[in-house]
Protein backbone atom coordinates (compact mmCIF):
# COMPACT_ATOMS: atom_id res chain seq x y z
CA UNK A 1 0.00 0.00 0.00
CA UNK A 2 2.59 2.53 0.85
CA UNK A 3 4.33 1.52 -2.16
CA UNK A 4 1.89 2.17 -4.71
CA UNK A 5 0.47 5.35 -3.09
CA UNK A 6 4.18 6.69 -2.86
CA UNK A 7 4.43 5.36 -6.76
CA UNK A 8 0.94 7.62 -7.16
CA UNK A 9 2.20 10.51 -6.03
CA UNK A 10 6.26 10.99 -6.81
CA UNK A 11 5.47 10.55 -10.80
CA UNK A 12 7.91 8.11 -12.02
CA UNK A 13 9.18 6.88 -8.74
CA UNK A 14 12.11 9.64 -7.60
CA UNK A 15 14.45 8.98 -4.72
CA UNK A 16 11.15 8.76 -2.53
CA UNK A 17 9.75 6.19 -3.47
CA UNK A 18 12.80 3.71 -3.65
CA UNK A 19 13.80 4.91 0.05
CA UNK A 20 10.31 3.68 0.82
CA UNK A 21 10.96 0.28 -1.20
CA UNK A 22 13.96 0.04 0.84
CA UNK A 23 12.16 0.05 4.09
CA UNK A 24 9.87 -2.05 2.77
CA UNK A 25 12.64 -4.88 2.44
CA UNK A 26 14.31 -3.62 5.90
CA UNK A 27 10.93 -3.74 7.70
CA UNK A 28 9.60 -7.04 6.43
CA UNK A 29 12.67 -8.77 7.30
CA UNK A 30 12.98 -7.04 10.12
CA UNK A 31 9.20 -8.48 11.36
CA UNK A 32 10.45 -12.60 9.49
CA UNK A 33 13.51 -12.52 11.46
CA UNK A 34 11.47 -11.67 14.90
CA UNK A 35 9.13 -13.65 14.44
CA UNK A 36 11.50 -16.88 13.68
CA UNK A 37 13.84 -15.56 16.95
CA UNK A 38 10.65 -15.81 19.24
CA UNK A 39 10.10 -19.27 18.23
CA UNK A 40 13.37 -20.36 18.17
CA UNK A 41 14.04 -19.00 21.68
CA UNK A 42 10.83 -20.89 22.99
CA UNK A 43 11.77 -24.22 21.30
CA UNK A 44 15.82 -24.15 23.29
CA UNK A 45 14.00 -22.24 26.42
CA UNK A 46 11.16 -24.02 26.81
CA UNK A 47 10.33 -22.63 30.11
CA UNK A 48 9.91 -19.32 28.90
CA UNK A 49 6.62 -17.69 28.08
CA UNK A 50 5.25 -17.88 24.48
CA UNK A 51 6.78 -14.90 23.13
CA UNK A 52 5.41 -15.05 19.43
CA UNK A 53 2.05 -13.60 20.53
CA UNK A 54 3.29 -10.09 21.04
CA UNK A 55 5.14 -10.61 17.00
CA UNK A 56 1.67 -11.97 16.14
CA UNK A 57 0.14 -8.79 16.93
CA UNK A 58 2.69 -6.82 15.36
CA UNK A 59 2.21 -8.70 11.80
CA UNK A 60 -1.40 -8.05 12.49
CA UNK A 61 -1.38 -4.58 13.09
CA UNK A 62 0.94 -3.98 11.26
CA UNK A 63 -1.20 -3.34 7.56
CA UNK A 64 -2.94 -0.54 9.50
CA UNK A 65 -0.58 1.65 11.37
CA UNK A 66 1.67 1.25 7.63
CA UNK A 67 -1.79 2.50 5.78
CA UNK A 68 -2.65 5.65 8.08
CA UNK A 69 0.67 6.60 8.22
CA UNK A 70 0.40 6.52 4.44
CA UNK A 71 -3.19 8.49 4.33
CA UNK A 72 -2.11 10.63 6.65
CA UNK A 73 1.10 12.24 4.69
CA UNK A 74 -0.63 11.49 1.56
CA UNK A 75 1.34 8.97 0.55
CA UNK A 76 4.90 10.69 0.72
CA UNK A 77 5.57 9.05 4.21
CA UNK A 78 4.87 5.74 3.75
CA UNK A 79 8.48 4.56 4.43
CA UNK A 80 8.73 6.21 7.98
CA UNK A 81 5.32 4.01 9.16
CA UNK A 82 6.94 0.89 7.60
CA UNK A 83 10.91 2.03 9.55
CA UNK A 84 8.51 2.12 12.79
CA UNK A 85 7.10 -1.17 12.49
CA UNK A 86 10.45 -2.69 11.74
CA UNK A 87 11.92 -0.71 14.37
CA UNK A 88 9.41 -2.33 16.84
CA UNK A 89 10.00 -5.64 15.60
CA UNK A 90 13.55 -5.23 16.45
CA UNK A 91 12.89 -4.24 20.13
CA UNK A 92 10.01 -5.89 21.03
CA UNK A 93 11.23 -9.40 21.42
CA UNK A 94 14.22 -9.14 23.70
CA UNK A 95 15.33 -11.46 25.84
CA UNK A 96 15.32 -10.84 29.78
CA UNK A 97 18.34 -9.70 31.51
CA UNK A 98 19.16 -11.22 35.01
CA UNK A 99 20.06 -8.20 37.53
CA UNK A 100 24.53 -8.34 37.30
CA UNK A 101 24.49 -8.91 41.26
CA UNK A 102 22.41 -11.93 40.87
CA UNK A 103 24.24 -15.29 41.13
CA UNK A 104 23.39 -18.29 39.13
CA UNK A 105 21.36 -20.84 40.51
CA UNK A 106 23.01 -24.47 41.85
CA UNK A 107 22.91 -27.08 39.31
CA UNK A 108 20.34 -29.52 39.82
CA UNK A 109 22.10 -32.61 38.88
CA UNK A 110 21.64 -36.27 40.70
CA UNK A 111 24.28 -37.31 42.97
CA UNK A 112 26.77 -39.81 41.21
CA UNK A 113 25.76 -43.71 41.20
CA UNK A 114 27.64 -45.87 44.22
CA UNK A 115 30.63 -47.61 42.97
CA UNK A 116 30.79 -51.80 43.77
Amino acid sequence: MALGFCALVSGRGGIVYHLTALAAVVAYCAVGLALARSRLRLSIFAFEVNPSGMMIGVMLFAPFVIGMVTAMTGGWGGGAGLLAVGYLAVVLDTSPKAPRGLRPPPPNVPPPLPQN
